[in-house]
């Protein structure tokens, strides 16, 4: 199984709003998302990975074919910051996520955070292996909060990440 990530020209848009259909079908188990007319859900911030500077959108690959994608984007304190991360179901826990994930990490040395969606407990473990694997346990695990809500968070920096080499194996 060969896991690729492609950084998304915006030739490949389509592809990334079609996935961007599932993913908002699965993130609507844990947020209150409503579909229009048409049936369809809206990501208004998907055309900022094009069109701002500090963005940039990855597709997932699977032996060549679309997986999944990842929207990066850096904070104003240069922080790279996770703010979507997808992989249709069938190649869930398989691998796939821990190895795109890391192949972002390591696109991007410096600083992360990785915001998780506080009722997907899923995700919050799948991140929380991820990244306790990617830096031998060197990161921060806390919440943030304020008056309207209440987030689990990663930090680490990927430069100062102790990689095992089994980390880095498939």
């Amino acid at each position: 199984m060969l896991v690729e990530l492609e950084h998304a020209p915006k030739s490949a848009k389509w592809t990334l709003q079609n996935l961007m259909q599932l993913y908002l079908h699965d993130m609507s188990e844990f947020q209150a998302r409503a579909v229009d007319e048409q049936g369809l859900f809206h990501y208004r911030y998907l055309d900022s990975y094009w069109e701002e500077p500090g963005r940039y959108p990855f597709l997932i690959r699977v032996d060549g074919s679309p997986a999944g994608f990842a929207l990066v984007r850096f904070d104003e304190d240069g922080r790279a910051d996770m703010a979507e991360f997808f992989l249709m179901r069938g190649h869930r826990r398989r691998g796939v996520g821990s190895i795109a994930a890391r192949h972002l990490f390591d696109a991007f040395p410096g600083p992360w955070e990785i915001r998780e969606e506080p009722t997907n407990f899923a995700g919050q473990q799948f991140w929380r292996r991820v990244v306790e694997k990617y830096t031998a346990g060197q990161f921060e695990d806390l919440t943030l909060e304020n008056d309207h809500w209440r987030v689990p968070v990663q930090r680490f920096d990927s430069r100062a990440a102790k990689v095992t080499p089994s980390a880095k194996e498939a």
